[in-house]
């Protein structure tokens, strides 16, 4: 239904042919479900891959996918089938939940039992690339390139980011203090024998050079579209990983980023959000607010702001933006007042809540 009106939707149902077409299809579904019910494996094995290229959306289906896949020997050939299966699927529909999943959780049974395990993800992270150039803020695309991102950092990973970085190369040592989560689970692991070793974790060094690949990939994409907010909500869970301090991470480059695609949309939200995301992690990273580099990286970006605000008269987005840099500046009430009386008259509908706001800045 993406980009299609309701009304011409519902004048090809009535079409005749169009109707007939659709009964016969439904008809045929319903004929091979049947015959899935009461199938032995091998022949439930192809009726699914058959079922699932026509639909790939029921997830009962992909359920007994997997359980047949559990009965068969894991190896390369089969990884390269489920994969190609759930590519075809995702083909006919690229927002598909079921097959996204089932492309994880093949990667997870198929993790220590390949033999081409790197080369497989990074072909992965390319066909996540050719996804995102047909439909750039595809978030179930976003989701699966982070826990291929996940896997390259540990092959055992269930899709968090969550990463024991190590101290030393050599001795593979994990550094309790380098605890890092910003990312949930994707998939539940596959149970271990007893017997079997854990992964070693990935070299901080390793790690440091997957995380500033997606850095850069985040960075070409939001080049691409400042609206892509996928591409900015990847780079805020990213920042984290990265940061260290103001001199090793270019964090004016951030906000250099912030003001190139909101001097160009103003009224975009999506580059104000990565504002704020930037305000309030450097105002908890940083620990102390009154920091002198704290305050004039802030100082900088208002000033910009404030050219902007002269030229785009009407855009209460670049005053809402400006307040939230006050906000972390000294003695700047009285300019917030000012700012906040401008966003009254500019958006009257939601003048109860600046008010509220104004309120809040007296009571402070």
């Amino acid at each position: 239904m993406h980009g299609q009106g309701r009304a011409a939707y519902k004048a090809r149902q009535k079409d005749p042919q169009v109707a007939a077409k659709l009964q016969q299809k439904a008809n045929n579904w319903r004929q091979l479900t049947s015959k899935l019910a009461q199938a032995p494996p091998d022949v439930a094995w192809e009726l699914t891959e058959t079922l699932l290229k026509v639909n790939p959306d029921p997830l009962y289906i992909w359920n007994q996918r997997r359980t047949l896949f559990l009965e068969r020997s894991v190896d390369d050939d089969l990884v390269e089938k489920e994969l190609g299966l759930t590519a075809s699927a995702l083909q006919s529909n690229p927002k598909a939940y079921g097959a996204w999943f089932h492309r994880k959780w093949v990667l997870t049974q198929a993790a220590e039992k390949i033999n081409n395990m790197t080369d497989l993800l990074q072909r992965e992270l390319g066909l996540t690339e050719l996804f995102l150039q047909r439909d750039e803020r595809n978030f179930h695309c976003w989701n699966y390139r982070r826990f291929v991102v996940a896997l390259q950092m540990q092959a055992d990973s269930d899709g968090s980011w969550w990463f024991l970085l190590v101290d030393d190369e050599k001795d593979q040592k994990p550094n309790p203090n380098c605890q890092t989560r910003v990312m949930g689970s994707q998939v539940v692991l596959p149970t271990k024998n007893v017997d079997t070793k854990p992964s070693q974790p990935t070299p901080t060094a390793a790690v440091s050079q997957i995380l500033r690949a997606e850095w850069e990939f985040t960075h070409t994409k939001i080049g691409q579209n400042f609206s892509n907010f996928s591409a900015f909500h990847c780079r805020s869970k990213l920042f984290k990983l990265l940061w260290t301090n103001v001199e090793k991470f270019d964090i004016s480059a951030e906000f250099q980023l912030v003001e190139d695609a909101v001097f160009t949309e103003p009224d975009d939200q999506t580059a104000w959000w990565y504002q704020d995301f930037l305000l309030d992690c450097l105002a908890t990273l940083e620990g102390d607010q009154t920091d002198p580099s704290f305050e004039k990286l802030i100082q900088k970006h208002l000033e910009n702001l404030t050219e902007l605000a002269e030229e785009v008269t009407e855009c209460k987005w670049v005053r809402l933006g400006m307040l939230r840099c006050l906000a972390h500046l000294p003695d700047s009430k009285d300019r917030q007042r000012e700012l906040w009386q401008e966003v009254i008259v500019m958006d009257p509908d939601r003048e109860a809540r600046y008010r509220h706001m104004l309120a809040k800045l007296d009571r402070e």
